[in-house]
C-alpha cells in the first residue's frame, strides 16, 4: 500500500537580532568608520568584501544612519546604527548554528568594544511559515481559543505577551495549509548568543508543540 502522508515542512523563515548601547556612540560614528574597521577582519573570512559595504544614503537624521553589510554567504544583512546593532537572516537554518553563534558574539563584542559601553538590551524574533502535513492544526488552535466568545470562523489564531517578549500564532496568508508564527524574546545583555540560541530553540520547539507539529525545527 502507499502511503500518501505527508510531513509539516518550514518553508519561509525569517530572523532577526537587534543589540542596543545604553547611549548613541555619536562620537565614534565617522569616516574612516571604526566598526567597518573592527568588524571585516571577522567577516573577510566569510566572503565579505568593500563591495557589500554600505552606507544608508537616504538618511535625514542621525537615528536613520546606519552601516549595512551584505552577508551573502548566510543570505543575510548586518545593519550598524550608532546606537543598535541589527542581524537578520533570510530562512536560517540551525544546522549553520556553530558558524553563526559565534561569528555573531564577536560582532556583538567588536560592536561593544568600539562603541565603548556595553548593550544595554537585545532580542530576537523569528517569524516561520509552517506546513502542516498531516496534522490537524485547525482542532488544535480551536481548543487554545475561546471558539464560543469568538464565534464560528474558518480558522483561529492567537498571541501571547509576556514580560520578555511575545508568541502569535495564526493562518498564513502566503501558504495554503500552513501556520504563520511570530516568537520574540528579550534577553538579559550579559547572555551570548550561544545562549540566546539554546534559549530560542526552545520557545521554537514549544510553539511548534502547541499546534502539533514535531521534529521540524
Amino acid at each position: 500500500m502507499v502511503n500518501h502522508s505527508t510531513k509539516p515542512e518550514i518553508l519561509e523563515s525569517f530572523l532577526e537580532y537587534r543589540g542596543t548601547l545604553s547611549t548613541p556612540a555619536i562620537d565614534r560614528w565617522g569616516i574612516p568608520n571604526p566598526f567597518v574597521i573592527g568588524l571585516m577582519p571577522y567577516l573577510t573570512p566569510h566572503g565579505v568584501g568593500l563591495a557589500d559595504l554600505s552606507f544608508n544614503a537616504d538618511a535625514k537624521t542621525l537615528a536613520e544612519m546606519y552601516l549595512n553589510i551584505s552577508l551573502r554567504k548566510f543570505n543575510g544583512a548586518i545593519k550598524v546604527f550608532p546606537e543598535k546593532l541589527e542581524i537578520s537572516l533570510l530562512n536560517p537554518n540551525w544546522d549553520i548554528a556553530p558558524t553563526l553563534v559565534p561569528l555573531f558574539d564577536s560582532l556583538r563584542s567588536v560592536f561593544q568594544y568600539v562603541g565603548g559601553q556595553t548593550i544595554g538590551a537585545q532580542e530576537i524574533t523569528v517569524a516561520l511559515h509552517v506546513t502542516h502535513g498531516d496534522v490537524d492544526v485547525d482542532s488544535r488552535m480551536k481548543s487554545l481559543v475561546n471558539t464560543a466568545a469568538l464565534g464560528p470562523a474558518k480558522s483561529y489564531g492567537f498571541a501571547a505577551y509576556r514580560d520578555d517578549g511575545y508568541i502569535s500564532l495564526e493562518r498564513s496568508v502566503r501558504h495554503n495549509a500552513a501556520s504563520f508564527i511570530r516568537i520574540n524574546r528579550r534577553y538579559i545583555p550579559s547572555l551570548n548568543f550561544a545562549e540566546m540560541a539554546k534559549l530560542l530553540y526552545g520557545d521554537e520547539i514549544a510553539v511548534l508543540g502547541l499546534i502539533g507539529i514535531e521534529g521540524i525545527a
